[in-house]
């Protein structure tokens, strides 16, 4: 396909962020990719529309370059997109598009550029389906497999993950459902004694890891993210 001229640099904007998410690999592996429900002004001071943004995760599809997966309804100002990063057509486009349009819209980087960054880079992710915890540059978490089915520490994690309170900045973004011990005792299958055990063990990893999130046991069960 043709891809507009006028399309390139806001394709080139995302390109990067999928680039630079702390969940890439340039091999053929799933993540999640969120794009905010907002509009950016790029470096070059274009805006680049939500609406546009999430089109122009399709051409990117239609280029090649991604496989959606899935893509899921917004929560809390967010659209997840269930990706695979298809190599080499991916870095073949973004190393095109890098060559001019890197010198127009980022010959340095602004503060604000740099903010971004960091951010993305202290931002928390679960790949559910592997069960992988991914946070920049701290080693990622593997919650691994039992040979019959998933071990109970993968289910309890899944389980206070999609249920998770978050905060960004000090803003909550997602208030959280708890759980109580009696049910999850039940879901998971395990006695009380060893579901003790099991968020004592997901809160030691957390911390020694220094994953931005703990395992709070006030009026129920919440796992709390808490990111700058």
């Amino acid at each position: 396909m043709t891809l507009q001229e006028n399309d390139k640099p806001h394709l080139w904007q995302l390109m990067r962020e999928i680039r630079f998410d702390p969940a890439f690999t340039k091999d053929e592996y799933e993540f999640v990719f969120e794009i905010e429900n907002k509009n950016i002004t790029l470096d070059s001071g274009l805006t680049s529309k939500i609406d546009n943004r999430r089109r122009l995760m399709v051409e990117l599809e239609n280029l090649e370059t991604i496989k959606i997966l899935e893509t899921r309804l917004p929560e809390f100002g967010i659209y997840p997109f269930n990706i695979r990063i298809l190599q080499p057509k991916f870095d073949e486009i973004f190393k095109s598009l890098e060559e001019k349009y890197n010198k127009i819209m980022a010959v340095e980087p602004t503060q604000k550029e740099e903010n971004n960054v960091k951010n993305l880079i202290t931002r928390m992710k679960f790949d559910s389906q592997n069960g992988v915890i991914r946070c920049g540059e701290i080693r990622p978490h593997s919650f691994h497999r039992g040979s019959r089915g998933e071990k109970p520490l993968l289910k309890l994690f899944r389980k206070l993950w999609d249920e998770r309170r978050h905060v960004i900045n000090g803003v909550e973004r997602k208030k959280g459902e708890s759980f109580s011990p009696e049910a999850l005792v039940a879901q998971i299958e395990v006695t009380k004694e060893k579901l003790n055990s099991m968020i004592k063990s997901i809160n030691r990893m957390l911390k020694t890891r220094k994953f931005p999130a703990k395992i709070e046991r006030k009026n129920g069960i919440l796992l709390i993210s808490i990111e700058k």
